[in-house]
């Protein structure tokens, strides 16, 4: 399930039903573990100095699925990876690169048991995520809200936002792209389940974060976010079928990672740039990822 993790012991690549890191797959790990976002020059007139303005994220998103599944069903996808974050007075921006991604699995009318995952080709292709907001002081818990969440897998960045129900032919959606570089439409997932499944598809996660300090150099909150994935062709794009993914919220955590006031320094060669590679060996100070199948 775990999709890809630099420097992690014990964590595959994809799932049961993914394909073995070939040429391409293996090119696409070394340009995500080499990924880098900058270390924030912030020039506010306030800063994040209790809880720092660099971190190790875990962001998860999640909502029921209905339509072609056993029943309906809670999925969660959560990311790993860094981010940047700076203050001007209540305004805030933040930047997140997303460096390792978990899906969690679905059943489906058959009793298959699997989550469609992409290859490591979706991460090192994934754009840098810019979220804006700050702070209301009318909030009596005072939470940090970051709106722009907006991840979109085999889609332009300029493409339309994926309508509320797809047309007939999904695959004719504008702004479809070779997301992965695979020579196939969107980006193609793969069942990590006993049966092998491969599908074409699109997806749109879209939302916001709210996020408080809890007083131990983290940001903790929720994040609150609409999906819609639509397969788009593939072998096993009927017999997946239809799904409907309804509004959901998930746990978000930032833990401060700029090697100040305690804090671990995930840029360990001190050169301004956070890779994926630096990032993952700070990921078990974030919330253990779930492991649980179907149920």
């Amino acid at each position: 399930m775990l999709l890809a993790c630099p420097a992690c012991d014990g964590v595959r690549l994809g799932g049961l039903g993914a394909p073995p890191p070939g040429d391409a797959e293996q090119e696409a790990l070394d340009t995500l573990a080499a990924r880098a976002l900058p270390a924030p020059a912030c020039g506010g007139a306030a800063d994040l100095g209790d809880v720092g303005s660099v971190f190790v994220v875990s962001i998860e998103t999640g909502g029921e699925v209905t339509g072609n599944v056993a029943r309906p069903q809670s999925e969660r996808v959560i990311r790993l990876g860094v981010a940047a974050m700076c203050l001007d007075g209540p305004d805030a921006a933040a930047q997140v690169l997303t460096c390792t991604l978990l899906r969690t699995p679905i059943e489906d009318p058959g009793g298959e048991c699997a989550a469609l995952v992409p290859g490591a080709g979706l991460l090192a292709a994934l754009p840098v995520m810019t979220l804006r907001g700050g702070t209301d002081v009318a909030d009596p818990e005072q939470a940090l809200r970051l709106a722009g969440f907006d991840e979109r897998w085999g889609l332009a960045d300029d493409a339309a936002n994926l309508p509320e129900v797809p047309p007939v032919d999904p695959a004719s959606l504008p702004g479809v792209i070779d997301m992965d570089a695979d020579e196939e439409p969107g980006v193609t997932l793969h069942g990590d389940g006993e049966v092998p499944l491969e599908v074409f598809a699109v997806r749109q996660t879209a939302g916001v974060l709210a996020l408080v300090p809890d007083g131990d150099g983290r940001l903790v909150g929720r994040t609150r976010t609409q999906t819609r994935e639509y397969m788009i062709g593939g072998p096993a794009a009927r017999a997946t079928g239809e799904r409907s993914h309804a509004v959901g919220e998930g746990l978000a955590v930032f833990v401060r990672a700029d090697g100040l006031a305690g804090a671990p320094r995930v840029d360990a060669d001190r050169d301004g740039q956070i890779t994926c590679a630096e990032a993952a060996a700070l990921y078990a100070r974030l919330p253990a990822l779930p492991t649980e199948r179907c149920r």
